[in-house]
């Protein structure tokens, strides 16, 4: 499971968890990742984490703490460098301090596609944080444009062109024409960017299992497993098509689940404990699952509470919605960038829905179609797992 600022929090009984979502209202923030570098991505949607928490946890200062370490080190540009006057010695603040110090060095682009609208790294991310993010279309894909051109064809123009020649030119040629097509890239990345921030979070709940780690003895051979895997495959999907590592993906959806859960009344609760919430007896299999992964070395065998009544009935109404969401976004991103969804399999369809029968029910053996969806989902996560 992505690591983050959820798996530290406070204990609070489990019959408070829905009054928790009150103070957790409004979007995400918005998170302009063709404008971030892989650290920057990964810092932004920890600072939504953590401005969660600051919200479900006032008594926990350490989360007001955390959101402003986060949100100074992206405004101030963290590839800078950062340095924290002061001892931190609580375990989250530690926490954010080695995440702020990795960021820095993780100055590759979060996306393939290079970095949009950015002149120098140096430079903070304004607005970072905000529901909206502000476009400059003229502005920042012209100078795409420009810059890629001139990369490409500065031998041949006879050196480095400024904009205005690049949008004056009106012969047929080859750069011309190449000029185009990477305007009109940049156009169509900002667009995927925007049809993910607006919907990601209404279709989060289509990938509820994705944290779960398969090897966990109780759920071999259930649907579970089956449903984990197209759902990984999910998340790969949505990775393609933003062009941005899985890792990444699989925080922003976890993230997502996150801030959904504590505003519809789950409680603040991430995807591990609120899977377990479908299961016959969910105290037993979180207990189960947390003692389980204590045994392994490099986890953190932490676990949440689960939930009362009302905050099961609030993750199925939550689930139920996801399929919508998620069948939106993966119609808007298909039609905005041609097989942008197509390497997941059955997104935005019951066949990832998440049910309260899965850990009862067999899956993963039994007809050749679903052995094939297994093996299609497992590829497409393979195959994003080990792109650069």
């Amino acid at each position: 499971m992505p690591t983050g600022i959820y798996e530290i929090h406070g204990n609070v009984p489990h019959n408070e968890f829905p009054d928790r979502g009150r103070e957790v209202s409004g979007p995400m923030g918005y998170i302009p990742y063709t404008n971030l570098t892989k650290g920057e991505m990964k810092l932004a949607l920890l600072l939504e984490q953590a401005k969660i928490y600051a919200a479900a946890f006032p008594e926990n200062k350490e989360y007001v703490t955390a959101t402003n370490m986060l949100y100074k080190s992206l405004r101030d540009g963290v590839s800078n460098g950062v340095k924290f006057v002061g001892a931190l010695y609580n375990p989250l603040l530690q926490q954010v301090a080695n995440e702020v110090s990795k960021a820095s060095r993780q100055t590759a682009p979060a996306s393939k596609g290079g970095l949009l609208g950015r002149v120098s790294l140096a430079q903070g991310i304004s607005g970072i944080g905000e529901v909206e993010f502000k476009f400059n279309f003229d502005h920042d894909c012209v100078q795409y444009a420009t810059k890629a051109a001139n990369a490409k064809y500065r031998n041949a123009i006879g050196g480095e062109k400024s904009w205005q020649w690049w949008q004056n030119l009106l012969n047929n040629s080859d750069h011309r024409r190449y000029y185009k097509a990477k305007k009109a890239e940049c156009a169509v990345r900002i667009d995927i960017e925007k049809i993910v921030n607006e919907r990601i979070t209404g279709a989060s709940h289509h990938v509820l299992y994705h944290g779960l780690d398969e090897a966990y003895p109780a759920i071999t051979g259930t649907a579970v497993i089956t449903k984990h895997l197209l759902q990984l495959g999910g998340v790969a999907g949505l990775a393609n098509a933003t062009e941005t590592d899985q890792s990444l993906m699989g925080i922003w959806s976890e993230t997502s689940i996150l801030k959904k859960n504590t505003a519809a009344g789950v409680g603040p609760v991430g995807s591990v404990p609120s899977s377990f919430y479908l299961a016959p007896d969910p105290d037993a299999f979180n207990d189960s699952y947390a003692k389980w992964k204590a045994t392994k070395v490099y986890n953190n065998p932490k676990k949440d509470k689960i939930g009362s009544l009302a905050a099961v009935t609030a993750l199925i109404v939550a689930i139920g919605g996801a399929i919508k969401h998620a069948a939106d976004m993966q119609r808007a991103l298909n039609e905005k960038k041609a097989g942008a969804m197509g390497s997941a399999l059955n997104y935005g369809t019951p066949a990832l829905e998440s049910l309260q029968s899965d850990f009862n029910t067999a899956g993963g053996g039994g007809t050749s179609s679903n052995n094939l969806l297994l093996l299609g989902a497992a590829a497409a996560g393979i195959y994003l797992l080990t792109q650069d």
